[in-house]
């Protein structure tokens, strides 16, 4: 299985840091985790990437058992 990181208010969000998906797309991934953490962190991926082993990715895109999918909330500055 695919682990799955999240930052920033994703993390209270799901309640976690790390979780793993089946998904074998990302595609898949995605509808993995917002069927399993709601409408709330589904609304939040909207204004998010999502990048695969360091690489942002297509929907489209395979996913591997060892693959690192992580979901990365805009960061803030000052």
């Amino acid at each position: 299985m695919a682990t799955v990181v999240f930052f920033g208010p994703l993390v209270d969000l799901t309640g976690c840091r790390r979780d793993v998906s089946k998904g074998r797309t990302l595609e898949q991934v995605v509808e993995d985790v917002c069927g399993r953490f709601g409408d709330e962190f589904t609304s939040a991926l909207t204004s998010c990437s999502i990048w695969v082993d360091g690489e942002p990715v297509e929907l489209d895109a395979q996913v591997s058992e060892s693959a690192e999918v992580a979901f990365l909330p805009p960061v803030s500055g000052g």
